[in-house]
């Protein structure tokens, strides 16, 4: 694997690559595609909490995005803001979280500033951003609150490659297949 640094300047040069290709108007990266069924799941401890016995209680899928993903993908934000390319790996832990998550872990609050720690890292984070809600596994299920990490800030127990690569286009694009090939080759 690389390290952090190395791995946001890999991010960056992939991002970069493609960005300049035709009719490209935006590049993100992710850990997991939307609706692909498969994500991480985390337990969310507010401050002064203890994990419960009943894990499912606080559960949240987790995913780590680039800076702009979830405007590429048109995923609105609500409040507050998107991950960004300030969000590194030696700069305070933030998070990005949507509607569902605010319900159930700060109804009838303002999320922006909360914090939160990771069971699974024990890190904390602090909120920065709520989205809309969207699918993160298959359609048929309902929302889950979601947590969304910088993929610059990743690290430790969360894995730390990406797996999808999202690209907007403003026409359609020809030989989708060929452009990939030839971008990352």
């Amino acid at each position: 694997g690389y390290a952090p640094e190395r791995r946001s300047a890999l991010y960056q040069a992939i991002q970069n690559r493609f960005s300049v290709l035709g009719g490209v108007t935006g590049v993100g990266l992710a850990q997991y595609s939307f609706l692909e069924g498969w994500n991480i799941f985390d337990c969310v401890l507010l401050p002064g909490s203890q994990p419960p016995r009943d894990m499912n209680s606080c559960y949240t899928t987790v995913d780590g995005i680039s800076p702009g993903y979830l405007k590429i993908v048109g995923v609105p934000m609500l409040r507050g803001r998107e991950i960004t390319d300030q969000d590194t790996a030696s700069s305070p832990k933030v998070a990005v979280v949507n509607e569902s998550f605010v319900r159930a872990y700060f109804p009838n609050q303002n999320a922006i500033g909360k914090r939160f720690k990771s069971h699974y890292t024990d890190v904390t984070y602090e909120i920065v951003g709520v989205c809309r809600d969207f699918k993160t596994h298959w359609p048929n299920l309902a929302v889950r609150p979601v947590t969304l990490l910088s993929i610059n800030q990743l690290g430790g127990k969360w894995p730390s490659s990406i797996n999808s690569i999202v690209i907007r286009f403003n026409r359609e694009p020809e030989d989708v297949g060929g452009m990939l090939r030839r971008t990352l080759g």
